[in-house]
């Protein structure tokens, strides 16, 4: 790797990780559903649910990384900024992930701010056939 290109790696990691340590020095936070001009769209087509996490608004930040659970019968949504690239749209099997098909139907989407908070997100469903 160039000296060049080192040098700007090195740069972004200290802006990425100073904007996502938390006041007491910890660890990365989740990424807050503010920095979005609009909210990630979360779409189920049994048994898959597809998120589409739109362009953050945040200054000098890498991609967003969501991470999916199971919570009851709730989908519950957490994701980190990470510097490596990640699609804006990602896949996740909710069979594999413990949710039946019944609570599927019933289920709500919920993304998860850095202070613990939880906003729910519209839920689109396929239609059956």
């Amino acid at each position: 790797m160039s000296i060049f290109k080192f040098s700007v790696a090195g740069i972004m990691l200290v802006m990425l990780t100073a904007g996502c340590l938390n006041a007491s020095g910890g660890a990365s936070q989740n990424v807050p559903l503010t920095d979005f001009s609009t909210n990630p769209v979360v779409q189920i087509n049994w048994p898959e649910m597809t998120l589409t996490i739109p362009p953050s608004n945040a200054a000098s930040v890498g991609s967003v990384l969501p991470k999916v659970k199971i919570d009851g019968g709730n989908i519950i949504i957490e994701a980190k900024y990470v510097l490596s690239q990640k699609p804006a749209t990602t896949t996740f099997n909710l069979s594999k992930l413990g949710l039946t098909k019944e609570k599927a139907s019933s289920a709500k989407a919920f993304w998860v701010n850095p202070d613990g908070t939880r906003k729910e997100l519209e839920l689109k469903k396929a239609s059956e056939k």
